[in-house]
């Protein structure tokens, strides 16, 4: 383990046996098991990075004599297996990945279309609609009718006043 974390876990020790009270022995042996636990995971972590680094020599001093390592060569052929499964298993996900990424894709790129065309419609009735003379001329009658009764309101209001 790094100094660091040895510091750590020193200062954690010392802090439960003289600032705890009675139950600074249980706390002692929660923070004994989590740090035995954290202590096995890093052991598991340094194994596989021992093999691999194996492997890799194991790799390289083939390539330089030009002759098969007998060393390891089991340990050497399972991790070579345990890569190549991996990346199948991969690249199995990447080709799910990008299949269904193609899917959506295909399924915006139709709704797109379909949007496309509905606005396209759309402003073609607008425009019809606005520069039509009819549409303007409605447009100008309504507001003289709206003009007109609001004048004609306040004319009989008058007459009532009178």
């Amino acid at each position: 383990m790094e100094n660091s974390k040895l510091e750590t876990d020193l200062s954690k020790f010392r802090y439960l046996v003289e600032f705890r009270g009675g139950d600074s022995a249980i706390s002692l042996r929660n923070e004994l098991a989590h740090q035995f636990r954290r202590m096995q995971e890093e052991l598991k972590r340094m194994r596989e990075e021992s093999i691999q680094l194996k492997t890799i020599l194991a790799s390289m001093n083939s390539v330089k004599e030009g002759t098969n390592v007998s060393v390891d060569d089991d340990l050497t052929s399972m991790v070579l297996m345990t890569q190549k499964e991996m990346l199948l298993q991969l690249e199995k996900e990447l080709q799910e990945e990008k299949t269904q990424r193609n899917d959506l894709e295909q399924e915006f790129q139709v709704e797109l279309d379909r949007l496309k065309i509905l606005n396209e419609e759309l402003q073609n009735v607008l425009l019809a609609n606005v520069k039509s003379p009819s549409s303007q001329t409605e447009n100008v009658l309504q507001h003289q009718v709206n003009r007109l009764t609001a004048a004609n309101l306040v004319n009989a209001a008058r007459l009532q006043s009178f």
